[in-house]
């Protein structure tokens, strides 16, 4: 059982983490205008683009979890059906978050306006940040925590989510800045998916309506 982080000591976000962070997104919101000129310069049309795409859209990812999900149940393999619920907790609560600051922020694409500090907040603009970095970072930070201490599963579940962020950036959808939030956003949903695990903010559940599907979490 996972006991209260901060009781032992443990934040939710370090403070040495909190601070790489942020002169990382500094810098990131620097290079947004010169690293998009050098992308669409450079524009990449191999394969791994349209992979990336998918492995960040909720339409790709939702069958191979919710199948996983019902192998695990199906073969009394209670891991893998664990490792899926909890990649599906994950990724709504980031997605959620993602989608609010995407309603606050109304930051213009690449495509509909050059210039990176374009923020019109509820304008209906959904640039920042990055929905597919956000489901990505989501899935391959709790599929990582979820397979222990196997390094080369790490690199592959992380490749790939990068090589999402790589492909927005690509194909001129998002802005650097974007990407850096939302694979912040996807891991930090990971992170707390995890650490609540046995407590009674862990009590999660998904929630049918008429026209909507949503995931409550209990307090």
């Amino acid at each position: 059982m996972v006991q209260d982080s901060a009781a032992h000591g443990h934040r939710f976000i370090p403070p040495l983490e909190a601070a790489g962070f942020a002169v990382l997104l500094a810098g990131a919101f620097v290079a947004d205008q010169s690293l998009r000129d050098y992308a669409q310069q450079h524009r990449s049309r191999d394969p791994l683009i349209g992979i990336g795409n998918s492995n960040g859209d909720p339409l790709y990812v939702a069958p191979p979890i919710g199948l996983l999900w019902v192998v695990g149940k199906l073969a009394h393999k209670p891991k893998w059906s664990t490792a899926a619920w909890h990649t599906i907790e994950a990724t709504a609560l980031a997605g959620g978050a993602d989608q609010i600051l995407k309603l606050v922020s109304g930051r213009s694409r690449p495509g509909e306006d050059i210039r990176p500090g374009s923020f019109h907040p509820f304008s209906g603009n959904v640039s920042f940040p990055s929905g597919h970095v956000t489901v990505a970072f989501a899935v391959a930070s709790t599929l990582a925590k979820e397979t222990g201490d196997k390094w080369w599963i790490d690199v592959l579940l992380y490749g790939f989510a990068a090589n999402t962020a790589r492909a927005r950036i690509n194909d001129d959808r998002h802005w650097l800045s974007d990407v850096v939030v939302g694979a912040a956003l996807g891991h930090l949903g990971a992170r707390f998916i995890e650490r609540s695990r046995g407590t009674k903010i862990g009590k999660t559940k998904i929630v049918l309506g008429p026209t909507s599907v949503g995931l409550s979490i209990g307090f």
